[in-house]
């Protein structure tokens, strides 16, 4: 009867061992995950902006004036893309003059991430 229960407690000692063992490699796994989204995020966020602007510009050159809304940039006004932090396409725009293009004529002139969360830079979003 004593070795039953040895073997008994030994066998509870080991489950025990390995359930431990096994929450601490999920833990690190999730936490690798989530940066590894964080990651994602952050490059398609500074993808979008670099192709905002460029399309920003673009419509300057061409038509001589800043785009007065993000919809101006598409005809169609499907040009919205998602702010890939918040999920929505809430763009933060900044209003001004472009000094190359007629004076008094004022549009966006850039475009930023809507989102107060701080990147793994240890910036904010919002200032991309």
């Amino acid at each position: 009867m004593k070795l039953y229960a040895t073997k008994f407690r030994l066998a509870v000692f080991i489950l025990a061992v390995c359930l431990v063992t096994m929450a601490g490699i999920c833990c690190s796994a999730i936490s690798g995950w989530q940066k590894a989204v964080r990651d994602a995020n952050e490059e398609t966020l500074r993808s979008n902006l670099v192709y905002m602007r460029e399309a920003i510009r673009t419509y300057a050159i061409r038509r001589g004036e800043l785009p007065q809304t993000l919809n101006d940039l598409d005809a169609g006004g499907s040009f919205r893309l998602p702010d890939p932090v918040t999920g929505r396409a809430d763009w933060q725009v900044t209003i001004g003059e472009d000094p190359a293009l007629v004076k008094g004529k004022r549009g966006i002139i850039n475009v930023h991430s809507a989102s107060t969360a701080i990147s793994s830079q240890g910036t904010p979003y919002y200032t991309w």
